[in-house]
């Protein structure tokens, strides 16, 4: 069965998958406690070192006054790390009225949001959570004004591991104002800092909305009120791709992925505007959200709004990311249309005819020739039907001329001289002579002319 449809829409929708992390986005500093070191997240500056905590001019008295300070610095400190630990075990046990016991009582908006952030939590296979506060704080004048005397806005960093698909915690940071109320030290709002927070903080979907969950023998997937009526499909073919991937993937990778099936716009473009007209997109998913050191794991997010109609255009789009997860280890290393040929090379089971139809528009421009493979920084920009079928004609031209075992040994041949010097792009020439005598305009030409044939018959 020819499924055109399936790359004039998924193919041109799907997105590349190296996503770095960069810098942690400008913001406001919070301030550290002199009673221990600040997160790397929130280092304090001159300017944020100078505010009501400063200590006043040198002199005996202000020794004193600022010893007095510390010591009630330490003190809030430690009564709000006992607090965070009391909430992060409150999770673990499932224990919703100990988790909601130290917010203000009459925030309803506040115990709403954090009860639903409960439940979501509790519906997750959680292995780890932790919550505490590294020593950072934010001026109070952030606080709500009747709150600002006693108030008090630690930087929290919160830790989270889902079992069996997260090798390690995955870290995040946020604030949370705290305050006193009728005597009583009370969180009394978690969103007085939220358009001062980095774009990385509280972006998963159990931070923004109340998920379904849904779960099979090797995926974990996270739907929204709207997008739950389609669970049952969506983990029907997120386990036949996971098996086309184990078995045509000759690469080692857990074999397990977690995926976002989500429909609110609003929580698509918190987590990231990329989201948002895309099919469908792996991405990475760090240690740190502020500082990112390694990669704990890759998960796939499918657009609802483009929901595949059936199943051949379901495990073909769920096919492609999920060899994305598996390719993870090499997506940094080597060249974008590598990465998107390979994956589409699997979806489209080899490019097979039945799978694999190029478009007219394509097929035209193919006519006229090719002397490049796409470039990884504009690729998909201007023609992402081209650039993606032009990546799976060279892959499929290489499995079919030399064999497919040497398709493979020619991605691990890139990534291992990516990976030597950090150089994705420079090594595609050397290795295509010493492995095929080709380079990557004669590529592009026989990628070219596979198309034409494909269309032609």
């Amino acid at each position: 069965m020819r499924v055109r449809a399936v790359l004039a829409t998924t193919v041109a929708a799907a997105l590349l998958t190296s996503c770095a992390g960069g810098e942690p986005d400008a913001r406001p500093t919070p301030a550290a406690s002199p009673t221990a070191a600040p997160s790397s997240a929130a280092q304090p500056t001159a300017a944020t070192t100078s505010s009501p905590r400063s200590s006043p001019p040198p002199s005996l008295s202000g020794t004193a006054s600022r010893t007095t300070g510390v010591q009630r610095e330490q003190r809030m400190l430690a009564t709000v790390q006992t607090m965070l630990k009391r909430r992060a075990q409150a999770v673990l046990r499932h224990d919703k009225a100990a988790f909601l016991a130290d917010l203000d009582p009459e925030n309803s908006g506040l115990r709403r949001r954090q009860a639903r952030f409960f439940d979501n939590l509790t519906a997750l296979p959680v292995q780890t959570f932790t919550l505490q506060a590294p020593g950072a704080t934010w001026p109070r004048d952030f606080a709500a004004e009747r709150f600002r005397r006693t108030a008090y806005i630690p930087y929290v960093e919160q830790g989270l591991q889902l079992r069996g698909f997260d090798p390690a915690p995955v870290t995040s940071y946020y604030a949370l104002t705290l305050a006193r109320v009728d005597g009583a030290l009370r969180i009394v709002s978690d969103d007085d800092l939220a358009d001062r927070e980095s774009d990385r903080a509280r972006n998963a979907p159990w931070d923004t909305t109340r998920i379904v969950v849904r779960r099979s023998k090797d995926a974990l997937g996270i739907f929204d009120e709207a997008s739950q009526s389609s669970a049952g499909r969506i983990m029907s073919w997120t386990e036949e791709s996971l098996a086309t991937v184990r078995r045509d993937v000759p690469e080692e990778w857990r074999g397990d992925v977690v995926v976002y099936a989500l429909s609110s716009e609003r929580l698509l473009r918190r987590m990231g505007t990329r989201f948002l007209d895309r099919a469908a997109i792996a991405f990475p998913v760090f240690d740190d959200s502020d500082n990112p050191a390694r990669r704990v794991a890759t998960r796939v997010l499918i657009n609802p709004k483009y929901l595949p109609r059936n199943e051949i255009e379901g495990t073909y789009l769920l096919t492609h990311e999920i060899t994305h997860v598996a390719l993870a280890g090499t997506s940094g290393d080597t060249p974008t249309w590598v990465q998107e040929g390979m994956a589409d090379y699997v979806a489209t089971r080899g490019a097979d005819p039945s799978r694999w139809l190029p478009t007219d528009a394509t097929a035209a421009r193919a006519r006229k020739g090719a002397d490049a493979m796409p470039a990884s920084t504009f690729f998909g920009d201007d023609d992402p039907g081209f650039d993606y079928d032009l990546s799976l004609a060279a892959c499929a031209y290489i499995a079919r001329r030399f064999g497919e075992d040497r398709l493979w040994a020619f991605l691990d041949r890139l990534a291992e001289a990516g990976r030597k010097d950090g150089d994705s792009e420079g090594h595609v020439d050397p290795v295509l002579r010493s492995m095929f005598h080709l380079d990557g305009t004669r590529l592009a030409g026989h990628a070219a002319r596979l198309i034409v044939r494909r269309v032609d018959g």
